[in-house]
């Protein structure tokens, strides 16, 4: 979901919130309070509004944690270990994963502010503190006993904070406006944790500008447990540590570059684009059209090194059509791709077609990756084009074969499965694409997992 989204959403939750929680006020304060109980007690309009927005809010809250959320476990999840989200969307490259973490420290802010507002007999930062724990605790179990969410130590976290910073706000408004006293020293002390908040996130940012690469998504988020497992290596591995050049492509592009390629790409193959239907989602930007028959088309593009999908939509159930290189390389032609004549083609079990192209053999390399071809008996077809054009930078010394094994052994490697036993079958070097843009040398394990074929990718370069 993007954050227009997400905003878009919490409008629409608050209208509905407000006009509920308001005619149930006036149902309640009106009709039973005023003409059956005959009440005499008067409520000012602003505190009225107060708990009309924080009922709201709370109502938002429920509906964005719980109420809105499906169902998608098939069993009850829990991640208990803390700051994990952190190594997660550090090494996930991933916009949506800080978004998510930012978002349930300011979720929590309003509430922190409004809880001492509303209730002076709670204006002190600990009971607020301990109140925003607990509701964030209930929240986490529900989402747990339900299976709508994953119970997260990192969600407590982060929840509570954003009430403090809430808390600390109110403090600072507090003595602003009603004691008319301001002291120094109490103010550095509560915007402690916005400043402690925003430096962790600042520092983050800082240190990945100056990183000289990017960051290798192949890097593992949790360890795996290999004491239990059965691990068996069929291959001579070398304790050398070889060289091996760290090669630039186009890098990142910005949005006026995305738009650039997709509009000349449609244009070259004579799509009318559909201007309206263009949407852009973090890093990527979709682009819909028709060509010159009346046939919708879409194209993806990511901003990494500008790889890119293209798809052409049936209105016909289709199925996949087994084609031979040569035309479809012809077909591929006519899209103004151009496949290398030495890139590999790989014929896969459903019909998908490969061209692989990577080291040379003299050791050099100017074009790396992968395109990935999938051709219908209607004669419309989809393709991923991961072939970049690169050259070398950097000349860098990487860790032996051996070494990268022993990372295997520890566990430190990404696995989405349950691990009973594994089999080293071949390892080469190969490359991966980092964050930046840049082609870093990883080593390419063939294995046997659990008795499939699996591959499990080690990062040859490793700066300490």
């Amino acid at each position: 979901m993007t954050l227009s989204n997400v905003i878009f959403m919490g409008l629409v939750l608050g209208l509905i919130g407000m006009a509920i929680t308001g005619l149930f006020f006036c149902l309640f304060y009106f009709l039973i309070y005023k003409c059956v109980l005959k009440g005499e007690k008067q409520i000012s309009a602003g505190r009225v509004f107060s708990y009309i927005f924080f009922i709201t809010y709370i109502f938002i809250v429920a509906a964005a944690t719980i109420i809105l959320r499906k169902n998608h476990n098939d069993v009850k999840r829990m991640s208990l270990q803390p700051f994990i989200q952190y190594r997660s969307a550090w090494f996930s490259c991933s916009m949506g994963e800080w978004r998510n973490i930012i978002l349930n420290i300011i979720m929590f802010i309003p509430f922190g502010f409004m809880i001492p507002w509303l209730f002076a007999k709670l204006r002190s930062v600990w009971k607020v503190t301990v109140i925003s724990f607990a509701i964030s605790l209930l929240i986490e179990s529900v989402q747990f006993f339900t299976r709508c969410g994953i119970f997260e130590t990192d969600d407590l976290i982060h929840n509570t904070l954003g009430a403090l910073i809430g808390s600390c706000i109110y403090q600072m408004f507090y003595d602003f406006v009603v004691k008319k006293k301001v002291w120094f020293g109490k103010i550095v002390l509560r915007l402690i944790p916005t400043l402690l908040t925003v430096a962790v996130f600042a520092g983050f940012y800082i240190h990945y500008k100056r990183m000289e690469f990017g960051i290798m998504s192949q890097t593992y988020i949790l360890k795996t447990n290999m004491s239990q497992i059965n691990i068996k290596n069929q291959v001579k591995l070398s304790e050398k540590r070889p060289k091996a050049n760290i090669y630039k492509t186009a890098g990142r592009a910005n949005a006026d570059e995305m738009n650039a390629f997709a509009e000349k790409f449609m244009d070259n193959i004579n799509v009318t684009i559909d201007t309206d239907k263009t949407r852009k989602l973090d890093n990527l930007l979709y682009m819909y059209g028709k060509t010159s028959e009346d046939r919708e088309v879409c194209l993806g593009v990511n901003s990494l090194a500008l790889t890119y999908s293209y798809e052409e939509y049936s209105d016909t159930k289709n199925k996949r059509k087994e084609i031979g290189q040569k035309e479809l390389r012809e077909k591929l032609k006519k899209l103004s791709i151009k496949i290398p004549e030495d890139a590999k083609f790989i014929e896969k079990e459903n019909g998908d077609r490969f061209f692989e192209t990577g080291i040379q053999v003299d050791g050099t390399m100017n074009l790396f990756g992968w395109i990935e071809c999938s051709y219908y008996d209607d004669n419309t077809m989809a393709i991923n084009n991961h072939i970049v054009n690169c050259k070398p930078v950097k000349c860098v010394s990487i860790i032996s074969e051996k070494e990268a094994f022993e990372q295997i052994k520890q566990g430190k490697f990404r696995s989405e499965n349950k691990i009973d036993s594994l089999t080293i079958l071949d390892v080469m070097i190969s490359y991966a694409m980092d964050s930046k843009g840049y082609l870093q040398p990883v080593y390419k394990f063939e294995v046997l997992l659990n008795g499939e074929n699996e591959e499990i990718t080690i990062q040859a370069y490793q700066k300490h």
